[in-house]
């Protein structure tokens, strides 16, 4: 996993463990937080702080004050999603979105812990990817495929609306606002009212996409 805070920081999760930052010729290991007993699936941030994703279970903030880095760590027992937090987004009003592995996806807003699954109309509990749109849409891929959430409510993108049946393995946000829909069925993007294939794409991104950036 890797993030670039504000500051231009590069946080890294190493495969072995633990979480680094680098900052030009700079760079420090989190030695003195318990996550370097950890693997760090995913990482997202804001202005002077970051949360990122755990193996073990849970997500941890990390916040900078006068030079102190602090950390809180929310986990099952504070309300949040069970298993492995695989995917991490911090939203533009400030509410971060952990979603895991098996116990579907939870959102951290001001201290406040609310987590939806299949009841409340996710069409699988395993989260893969989770973007927001400039509109403030929160978008949701999962082994199903591919969720909005909008006004409190989920609603699933399918076959009808041009996403075929399957998992949504990633989602990127680029310059113009579009959002890109990497699947097992290949490269998608919202049009803004149905979701569109990239037709023009090389062969090889009709394939299973698992990661995009922008």
């Amino acid at each position: 996993s890797l993030y670039i805070d504000p500051s231009g920081r590069a946080w890294i999760g190493p495969a072995s463990g633990g979480l680094i930052w680098i900052h030009g010729a700079q760079h420090q290991s989190m030695t003195g937080l318990d996550l370097d007993r950890d693997v760090i699936y995913s990482i997202a941030g804001g202005p002077g702080e970051i949360w990122v994703g755990r193996r073990l279970g849970g997500v941890t903030q990390i916040r900078e004050e006068a030079g102190v880095l602090h950390q809180r760590t929310y986990t099952a027992r504070d309300g949040l999603a069970p298993g492995v937090v695989y995917a991490v987004y911090r939203g533009r009003d400030g509410s971060v979105w952990a979603g895991t592995l098996s116990g579907a996806v939870s959102r951290i807003q001001k201290g406040r812990i609310t987590t939806f699954t299949t009841a409340n109309g996710l069409s699988a509990d395993a989260i893969t990817t989770i973007q927001e749109t400039p509109d403030g849409v929160i978008w949701v891929g999962t082994a199903g495929g591919l969720q909005m959430f909008r006004n409190g409510r989920w609603r699933k993108y399918g076959s009808e609306d041009g996403l075929p049946p399957g998992r949504v393995n990633s989602l990127a946000l680029d310059g113009d606002g579009v959002l890109w829909i990497g699947s097992s069925s290949g490269l998608f993007y919202w049009s803004g009212m149905r979701v569109e294939s990239a037709r023009n794409a090389p062969d090889l991104l009709q394939r299973e996409n698992y990661g995009l950036a922008a």
